[in-house]
């Protein structure tokens, strides 16, 4: 038997072996129907440089908050038709969606401004007013940038984030100062966003492939992210977006990492006149980025 001074000194908590052979695990509390994220673990969204992976995380967290809020038909609120789990039957939250937090440093207030105001452009009234209560945005775009490992830093991130289904954060990069390519630090900054998570949420991070990947047109792995092979090694769910080979107006999403459940098929999306993402069909040779010269490739400029 370890005594009470090992064990606190050792850190983590021990498990109940018993209970866990015995007693009937709860079910797989998935965030979307569509997709492997779990609710309690964090994630990854990567994709080359100026594909829409700001726009996408950013219509993740609308399409929580705004969980089963929409008439039996309509989609207004899923433009990505993620399909997210609403609060179940009986839930203090059943038919008023879910508390989301999107942190983000990445865009100004002005441009945040524009992309969830047209990305709200099919929504009731009622979910207008419901979106603004459930969704918090946090941004340091111009101000100072915040440093996940700094001291306390995890703790005050817990306190904010723990009433909610998911947290977006856009991007890793902007929130933290370890080097990126050093295992250790970057199992520390992964770490973080791991223990936000645990307090209840979906924590996902927004981050870059690398250009060798992009070069390559190997985007759809989890090693594509720019970085310590730590942050796809650890994490337990990734996402990648990229353009399709076929037209640069069609991107493609596929899950690159799927910890706790089964692969699904690769989602596409097509930007509407005000950029917002919107799912589509899928191409007749159903492709993730097969040529080089597709993937990556920098848009033209505009409002997105």
């Amino acid at each position: 038997m370890t005594d009470s001074a090992t064990s606190l000194r050792l850190g983590g908590h021990e498990v109940s072996t018993a209970h866990m052979i015995f007693g009937t695990p709860p079910p797989i509390d998935y965030v979307f129907g569509n997709l492997s994220l779990v609710a309690g673990t964090a994630g990854l969204l990567y994709a080359p440089g100026d594909t829409g992976k700001s726009w996408l995380l950013l219509e993740m967290c609308i399409a929580i908050a705004l969980a089963g809020t929409d008439a039996p038909g309509s989609h207004a609120s899923d433009l990505l038709r993620f399909r997210p789990v609403p609060p179940p039957r009986g839930h203090q939250r059943e038919g008023k969606g879910w508390q989301v937090v999107y942190l983000t440093a990445e865009d100004p207030d002005d441009q945040l401004h524009y992309r969830l105001h047209h990305s709200a452009d099919g929504l009731t009234t009622e979910q207008r007013n419901l979106l603004a209560e459930n969704l918090r945005v946090r941004s340091w775009q111009g101000d100072k940038l915040l440093d996940v490992l700094g001291d306390g830093v995890d703790y005050e991130l817990i306190e904010y984030c723990k009433t909610s289904r998911f947290v977006g954060v856009d991007t890793l990069s902007r929130f933290h100062r370890a080097v990126e390519k050093d295992n250790g630090e970057m199992s520390r900054v992964v770490n973080v966003f791991e223990r936000v998570a645990h307090a209840g949420p979906a924590v996902v991070t927004a981050h870059h492939d690398t250009k060798a990947a992009i070069t390559d047109g190997s985007t759809k792995s989890m090693h594509a992210a720019r970085g310590a092979s730590a942050i796809a090694d650890n994490l337990r769910w990734g996402f990648a977006l990229a353009r399709c080979a076929e037209s640069n107006d069609l991107l493609v999403g596929s899950e690159g990492k799927h910890s706790y459940g089964t692969l699904h098929a690769n989602l596409f999306f097509r930007r509407n006149r005000y950029g917002v993402l919107e799912a589509t069909d899928a191409p007749e040779q159903d492709v993730f980025t097969s040529t080089k010269a597709a993937c990556g490739r920098r848009g033209t400029g505009g409002l997105y």
